[in-house]
């Protein structure tokens, strides 16, 4: 007996997530307001699966399958102003602005691999699996911020972070007794 599933998902387009916050801090008599707009870009995500058993005999299966996203670039304009007024009057007293433009590229593949035997009362499994992450990052982060009494300050903070990971694992089960 055989049997294959598989499907294949593809994303294009952009999603806006819109938040915001207030906080009061009551020791130093003020209300922190944000808003944030996070748009992101996602062009060509595609998402696949496929999965198959094969049934050797009645008493041992085969399976294999895996998992793949693709996701070549993803970019993101992210701006989030923040007005700090006084909590009894609502004056604002100081201003901090962040932007941050974002891209990523992300890769994953997971794939797995399974054997089981059984016998009268024993059974045995073997598994594998396997993945792997490729991810590239990059960040370009500027504050704008005016507190008060204080001078404004202009701030920039660039990042790049890339990494490239592979997990192998194997597996080996052995069961021995009579709900074998």
């Amino acid at each position: 007996k055989f049997q294959l599933t598989g499907n294949y998902h593809f994303v294009n387009g952009s999603t806006v997530r819109f938040n915001e916050d207030q906080l009061v801090f009551s020791s130093n008599n003020t209300v922190w307001n944000s808003t944030m707009t996070r748009k992101s870009v996602n062009k060509q995500q595609h998402l696949m699966h496929l999965s198959s058993s094969f049934k050797l005999d009645s008493l041992s299966e085969l399976r294999v399958g895996m998992d793949v996203q693709l996701n070549p670039k993803v970019s993101g304009n992210y701006y989030i102003p923040t007005y700090i007024n006084q909590l009894s009057s609502g004056v604002m007293e100081s201003f901090y602005l962040t932007g941050n433009q974002r891209d990523l590229k992300q890769n994953t593949v997971n794939s797995f691999l399974t054997f089981d035997r059984t016998w009268k009362t024993h059974a045995i499994q073997w598994s594998t699996n396997y993945g792997f992450l490729a991810f590239d990052e990059s960040q370009d982060v500027k504050t704008y911020s005016q507190f008060a009494g204080q001078p404004i300050i202009n701030q920039r903070f660039i990042n790049r972070s890339n990494q490239v990971i592979h997990v192998l694992t194997n597996q080996l089960d052995y069961q021995w007794g009579k709900d074998a």
